[in-house]
């Protein structure tokens, strides 16, 4: 499992996060019976940088907290995770999560996505989150780490 991890944002300490990202890639490994030869990117960016990838990519010149982009010529590199980290301190914020928690949620989800999973419809809305539920299970609440510049 290899898990290439690029902060693209102001805030270094961002990077001490790279641990529970390798170890949510390695639940979702465990958790669907996957090859452990898997690799995955993560890359965090700030809301104008998200602009431009969801502009680029899916015509939408508007933020988003998490894109996927998939890989379909090596079966062994699911993609790229991108994720906002402006969004995910909102909806921390919004919905009483720790950094962590959301950011596991953000890439977990992401990885799902990567994996063929949508939720177009509610019953795959549903379906996709109770994966999730099921590989975040683990993640402590309390694991809070200020973001600060």
């Amino acid at each position: 499992m290899k898990l290439n991890f690029v902060n693209r944002t102001a805030y270094p300490k961002w990077n001490h996060y790279r641990n529970d990202l390798k170890q949510m890639l390695a639940n979702t490994i465990r958790y669907f019976s996957l090859s452990d030869e898997l690799a995955v990117s993560c890359v965090l960016v700030d809301d104008a940088q998200m602009v431009d990838y969801n502009a680029t990519f899916r015509q939408r010149n508007q933020t988003t907290d998490v894109l996927t982009f998939v890989d379909d010529e090596d079966s062994h590199y699911l993609g790229d995770v991108i994720i906002n980290v402006d969004a995910l301190v909102r909806q921390a914020q919004a919905y009483n999560h720790t950094l962590k928690r959301e950011l596991s949620f953000l890439f977990v989800h992401g990885l799902l996505h990567a994996l063929g999973y949508h939720h177009e419809t509610q019953a795959d809305e549903a379906a996709m989150l109770a994966h999730q539920k099921e590989i975040l299970k683990d993640v402590s609440k309390r694991s809070y780490r200020k973001l600060s510049p």
